[in-house]
This record gives C-alpha cells, structure tokens and sequence, in this order.
C-alpha cells in the first residue's frame, strides 16, 4: 500500500515540483524512442520511464511507511489505507493523462499534428496514441498549413528533373525531393547532384550506414539536396529546410500534409512543389482496389479524390488543405500558386462529355492517342482497322477542342471518371456518370500551349536510318511487352522522335503520339535506343 501511495503522489506531484521532467508510459518503437529523447532534450526535459518512478516511489514509500508506524496508531492507518484504496485510481488516471497531455504538446507537435489529421479522416487510433493527441484543437491548429509556406503544383514530364534543376537554382539551402520508388529516388539523386549542389538518395533498399551517413550529411548541410521515399524525415528535426518536392503525387494528402511540413520550420519562406501526372492517379487507384482491404476503399478513395481537388485546381490550394482538415479557412491565402498567379479558367464539360462518349464506344479499351484520333477525325490505318471512322463520335471535334483532350483526360482521371488500365486503356470511373449526364461541370485552368507542330503525308519520305533503328528496337519492345508494335507507338511518332532528338523526357513528352503512360512506360528505353542509334551513325559517317 505504501508502495502504491509513493507512486500515486510522485505522478500527482512530478508536473509541479519537477517542472523539467516528463514522465513517458508510452513504449514507442527504438526510431520513435531515439526522437523522443531527442526532442526532450531541445525542451529541456529530462525523460524519466516508469521503472524510474517505480524505484523512487518505493524508496518514498518506504520512507514514510517507516514514519507513519512510528508516530500513528494502527488504527489511524488503517483509516488511511482505506481513503487511499477509494481515491488513488482517480489520482493516478489523472495523472497519467496530465503527463501525456504535457509531453503531446511540448515534445511531440509534429506528431500530434499527423494524428490529430489522421483522426480528423476516419483512421482508427490506438487509445495511447488517442490519449496523446488530446492536447486541445487549437494547440495543433495553430501549425496547420504555415502562412511562410507557399504551395505549388504543375502537371509533371517524366521524373521532372528539368523543373527540379530550375527549383533547386531558384532557392538555395537544403531541400527534400521525394520520389515514388527506390529507383527515382536514385536516378534523381544523380541527376541532380550533377550541378553545383549536392544530392545523395535515401530509401530502405539503401545499406543502413549509407541511409544513416545520408541522413547525417543532410542535417549538417546548408545547401545539400535529399531524394527520398516516404521513409525519409521522420526523427528529423531541421528547420532550415527551403524547400520539399515531390517528383509525383504522396500516397495521401494527410502524407503530402506531413511531408511538406518540413519546409521552413524555422518560419523563414518556403516552398512546396508537387509534379504530378494522371498516370500517378491511375497507379494509385489500382493499389487502392487491389492491394486494400475492402473496408478501407471508400476511406481511400475520398483522400484520393481530396489529393486530386488539391493538384487540378484554380482556386487556393491551401484552403483545400485547411477544409480536408476541418478548418473554414477564407477563400485565398496569398502565398500558393494559384493565389499568387490567378490562372486563367475553362469550362471544359463539352469536350469531356465527348471524350467519355469516345472510351464507350470504342468498348473502353483504347489509349487516348487513339481517342485523340477518332475524335479528330484521323482516317488512319488503326482506326479503319476497328471500324471506328463508322461511329458517331468520328471527327465531331475541332481543333481548339483536341487541344484540349489530354489535359481534359489527366483531369477526368484525377476526378476518377476515367480509369486507365496496364496498358493505358481508358474506361469509366464512378464519377463518370454525372458528367456524361451534364449533372457537373468540369473546369480547368486554361493549360499552357505546347510547341507548334507540322503534319506530314508520308509518301515519297527519303530513307532515314535513325527512323529504321527506332523501328528495330519498336519490333524488339512489342515482342518483349508482348503487344502490337503500333501499340507502342505508331510511325509517325518514331519518325518525330527521329527528327526531333530529344534530349530529355520532358523533349519526348513534346511529341505527337507520347502520353503519360507511353512516356512511363517506354520512354527511357526509346532514348536509349534513340542515342545509340545516334552514336552508331556518327561512327559510320566517321
């Protein structure tokens, strides 16, 4: 009972007379504990664990048990003992809570955020998780979506590196690049590094020294460049991060809200750049059918849906954050890109109404180069080979509106009206209906032009061996993926390539003929194939 009553009075007592210590209940996992003590001690706390408070509780107890059958009457203490079994299960409840609240808001800000988000969407918490986001509404709302941030997003040309090489020119200081997989983060590293900064990978396939030295380096530096998974920030505390990019879309926007948090935690400015493709929408929905447990998909689905909101829209991104979060924020905030530079917006419905009519009659198993072409009116070989220049949706749009087709296609695919599978086949998402029905307008930014472009018959064409090469490893890819060759990509888009060299993704993505999904899925192979080809007939002609 002594033992008991120490411990009971140590807990009631440790928040008032020892004001530098916190009491932590909780075993976290060595990753969290490491954090723990390290955010203990830039407050200034010292971490006592229960076995310590233990040992001391029983030492005072010991103490005054030893006092109390000194100078009371036995009677008297059993009195006391039985006060204390009646009240020292309130005590101690409260006192555990006390200390958990103390320790949420002083040591673990960052953390009780993401919970208190993650709780703000439906996910289940455990109840010592639950415990330790209690710390009050407005002491977590107070860091939400930091006014010094501003929020950016751009449709993405590969791994985007061209737009990050400008990024990393533009804003000086360190800076997270986080990539899907194991491999971008690799490819980016190298290809950023090649400048003046430097830029080293972090992943979980990396040897645990190497992510560590990575990780060391990083938090030292004043000017380096990190590309990493998901993996990568948790336990980081460096507030002098300028700026986080994501070299396509997080996995939710609770993720991408966590993420982006750590730019500019010293309050200085920072930026938060997403790329992002309607093929990152189209993966993210097959995981969330294929690899979720059913009870979860419609949760899922809806962060998608609020992610996608974030990345298409022309109104302030950074209230569509606060409103996911449960805030009523105004209407524009003055620092994201959309506030910053209104784009220019276009009713769009029409053409997506055309193009949803376009994947239904086409039996919903055709690309959008194909869509593009029967829409258009392009009498050529494929479309007569299926019979499509008989449909109704042959030729019914103009050429303002085919300009349109692909940003409308990312749009609807963002939205979930379109689904593209394996092979970029598009067919109707749930959110197609209405839009077919005319029940919901569809309005986009007006998209930037892209490079003028000059149509050529192909009669008569001069021989070119940089077209025949490409036309070699075309034959080669179609045997390997195990389709057509004009499925990977028609003549004419070899004989663009072939003429135009394009040095990059992004330049191939400019090409007639290259979506987002051919681009993913064959574009690093073509410019492989495109400079050995190259090098070849230098060699030749040498």
């Amino acid at each position: 009972m002594g033992l008991v009553l120490g411990l009971g009075l140590l807990l009631v007592a440790s928040p008032f007379l020892w004001p530098r210590v916190a009491v932590t209940s909780i075993r976290p996992e060595p990753r969290m504990r490491r954090m723990l003590g390290d955010r203990l001690t830039q407050a200034g706390l010292h971490r006592v664990g229960v076995p310590t408070v233990l040992v001391v509780s029983a030492i005072l107890a010991a103490a005054a048990l030893s006092l109390t059958y000194a100078l009371v009457p036995v009677a008297a203490l059993a009195v006391a003992a039985g006060i204390t079994g009646l009240v020292l299960p309130l005590i101690v409840i409260t006192a555990r809570a006390r200390s958990r609240r103390v320790a949420g808001r002083a040591v673990w800000p960052d953390i009780v955020d993401h919970l208190v988000s993650a709780a703000r969407s439906g996910l289940a918490l455990p109840d010592s998780v639950v415990t330790l986001a209690h710390s009050g509404p407005a002491d977590v709302r107070a860091a939400f979506a930091s006014f010094e941030r501003t929020y950016r997003a751009t449709g993405n040309f590969g791994l985007g590196v061209d737009e990050l090489k400008g990024l990393l020119a533009e804003h000086p200081g360190p800076g997270i690049v986080y990539a899907t997989s194991r491999n971008a983060t690799e490819k980016l590293a190298e290809q950023l590094g090649s400048g003046t900064r430097r830029a080293l990978a972090y992943h979980a396939g990396l040897d645990g020294a190497v992510r560590q030295r990575n990780q060391a380096a990083f938090v030292e530096s004043e000017e380096m460049v990190i590309a990493a998974t998901v993996a990568f920030g948790m336990g980081i505390d460096k507030p002098d991060v300028r700026f986080v990019a994501h070299a396509g879309i997080p996995k939710s926007i609770e993720a991408y809200y966590q993420e982006t948090g750590r730019a500019g935690r010293d309050g200085d400015p920072a930026e938060a750049w997403l790329y992002w493709g309607a093929e990152d929408f189209a993966r993210a929905r097959r995981r969330i059918e294929t690899e979720i447990e059913e009870a979860r998909r419609p949760a899922e689905r809806d962060r998608l849906n609020t992610l996608a909101a974030f990345v298409e829209a022309a109104t302030c991104r950074r209230a569509i954050l606060l409103r996911h979060f449960g805030e009523e924020p105004p209407a524009t905030c003055g620092n994201c890109d959309n506030c910053i530079d209104p784009p220019a917006t276009i009713d769009v419905t029409e053409v997506a109404r055309k193009l949803l009519s376009a994947a239904f009659r086409t039996e919903m198993r055709f690309g959008i180069g194909h869509l593009a072409a029967v829409l258009g009116g392009d009498d050529n070989e494929k479309v007569r080979q299926f019979g499509h220049h008989k449909l109704s949706v042959f030729g019914i749009m103009n050429a303002d509106e085919l300009a349109l087709v692909r940003p409308v296609a990312r749009s609807l695919q963002a939205r979930d009206a379109l689904r593209a599978d394996d092979y970029g086949g598009l067919s109707f998402g749930p959110a197609a209906k209405a839009i077919l029905k005319g029940e919901e307008r569809l309005i986009i930014a007006v998209p930037p032009k892209r490079a003028a472009r000059t149509k050529r018959g192909t009669e008569h064409l001069p021989h070119d061996p940089l077209f025949e090469a490409l036309r070699a490893w075309r034959r080669d890819r179609a045997k390997e993926v195990g389709v057509p060759p004009y499925v990977i990509f028609h003549d004419s888009t070899l004989r663009a390539v072939a003429a135009a060299k394009p040095p990059s993704l992004k330049a191939l993505s400019m090409i007639d003929g290259i979506g987002d999904t051919k681009l993913e899925r064959h574009g690093e192979s073509l410019l492989e194939a495109l400079g050995e080809a190259m090098e070849t007939g230098d060699a030749t002609a040498a």
